[in-house]
């Protein structure tokens, strides 16, 4: 699926307007660093629950 066929259809499904979901696909690919996400993707979560500190 294309780029412009999913900014379509998200668009259509929340009665946006494309522009408006190509604004926040971008603030949010400004926000989230591309090396941050391909690094989190690649590590597996981790259960903290032991390490609190009381």
């Amino acid at each position: 699926m294309t780029e412009r066929k999913i900014v379509e259809t998200l668009a259509l499904k929340y009665h946006l307007s494309d522009t408006s979901v190509w604004r926040t696909l971008k603030r949010y690919y400004e926000f989230v660093e591309p090396e941050d996400a391909v690094a989190s993707a690649a590590t597996p979560a981790t259960n903290n629950r032991d390490t609190d500190s009381r």
